[in-house]
């Protein structure tokens, strides 16, 4: 859906927004009259048997991941080291233990489902109430083991990012919290829509669903502004570039604008019956969150990468007869056999976070409707062509910031007689 189709709809829009506000007084009885429908007694209270069973299950599902999570933290504990040196070693770890406990979200989920559908599976309505709301249940658990090795706040040792650990305890509860909320009212109104909501009182209560959403998540991003803005301008904030500390002192102002704009947008589509409008509002956070997992993984593979590079060195190589047709290109570097460690890892470190951005602007344009991902279109030949070209300018920035290399080329390396 484009702006002009946006534009072109408005009046149908007004026909639907004043639709749907006419039927607010009676939101709330619609809501009653879904659950007394799919009652199997007609009561609206029989639900109330669904939930007792919901929380059986969910009280046996903790029991059973609590188990997996003893399990699982001795066997994340063979990748804990006290003081790490490397940064492998904090990716490893955190990588690992993120991995295990989102498997615990999962067992919980499918054990505390299987119970209840055990018991009281045979009725429509419970079947819809229990998928409703595990599935809510086991995403909230897999964003928790994100979050919690994304901050890493009782591990301050293995923390990836430069907070304090007052900041990171509070940016993983305020983080989670947001998205346990999302989670849940997307639960609700799926399970509502489920049960046979009438259409307007529905979409009503997606408007309303996604404006809290949104208002949650801005309100967390401009509680969190500051420890953020430290992060994007680095330790010292007067020697980032102008553009980062310009990005730091608005990026919440901006966070803040996109949710409120994307409400608008996804408002729009529900009232006009237009799909992925809830998806706008949390699509980015989990797009964000994605990239980050995926970029860090990545650097953990250059680590290793960079490490089995400096192993394959022979600081030792005897001398070798130099080529007087070498003489010429003399850089004063020394002898080497393979290219150096430091200079492949800051190049694929750049790489790997030009990749990342990119990536991560095209899923969220995909959100929008913006196809990015054909090879036809001519925005995927252009993020090609980027993605081709850019270790050449990588290559060269990535030796010209160290005073000692600058105006040399790469290391030559002399022909042996």
């Amino acid at each position: 859906m484009t702006f002009l189709d946006l534009y072109r709809a408005t009046p149908r829009l007004r026909e639907r927004v004043l639709e749907v506000l006419s039927g607010t007084e009676a939101f709330f009885a619609d809501i009653g009259v879904a659950l007394a429908r799919t009652s199997p007694t007609g009561e609206v209270a029989w639900h109330i048997q669904t939930f007792a069973i919901l929380g059986l299950g969910v009280a046996v599902g903790l029991l059973v991941a609590r188990q997996f999570g003893k399990w699982a933290e001795r066997q994340s504990l063979s990748l804990f080291v006290d003081a790490p040196e490397a940064r492998a070693e904090k990716i490893g770890f955190l990588a690992w233990r993120g991995v295990l406990m989102a498997f615990g979200a999962i067992i919980f989920a499918v054990v505390g489902y299987g119970l209840a559908m055990a018991v009281n599976g045979d009725i429509s309505a419970s079947r819809l109430t229990y998928l409703s709301f595990f599935t809510a249940f086991a995403t909230i658990g897999i964003v928790r083991a994100v979050f919690l090795n994304f901050f890493a706040p009782d591990v301050p040792a293995q923390r990836m990012l430069a907070l304090p650990d007052e900041t990171a305890i509070a940016a993983h509860r305020g983080f989670t919290g947001a998205a346990a909320f999302a989670c849940i009212v997307a639960a609700f109104c799926y399970w509502m829509a489920a049960l046979g909501l009438s259409h307007d009182a529905h979409a009503l209560m997606l408007v309303g669903g996604s404006l809290a959403s949104a208002l949650v998540f801005s309100f967390l991003f401009v509680a969190h502004r500051q420890p953020i803005a430290a992060l994007i301008t680095g330790s010292n904030a007067d020697a980032a570039p102008k553009p980062l500390r310009l990005l730091a002192g608005s990026w919440h102002g901006l966070a803040v604008a996109y949710f409120l704009f994307t409400w608008f947008i996804a408002s729009a589509r529900i009232l006009l019956d237009l799909p992925l409008a809830f998806g706008l509002v949390i699509g980015p956070m989990v797009i964000i969150v994605l990239t980050v997992s995926a970029y860090g993984v990545t650097l953990f593979l250059i680590d290793g990468a960079a490490a089995r590079l400096a192993a394959r060195r022979d600081p030792g190589e005897p001398e070798t007869a130099e080529d007087p047709d070498d003489a010429a290109f003399d850089d004063g570097v020394g002898e080497e056999t393979l290219p150096r460690p430091e200079p492949f890892k800051r190049l694929a470190e750049r790489a790997a976070a030009f990749v990342a951005w990119l990536a991560g602007i095209g899923l969220v344009l995909s959100i929008w409707g913006v196809d990015v991902w054909n090879p036809d279109n001519l925005r995927f030949r252009a993020a090609d062509i980027l993605i081709v070209a850019m270790p050449s300018p990588l290559r060269d920035g990535q030796d010209r910031h160290r005073p000692e290399d600058r105006g040399r080329g790469w290391p030559r390396r002399r022909r042996a007689r």
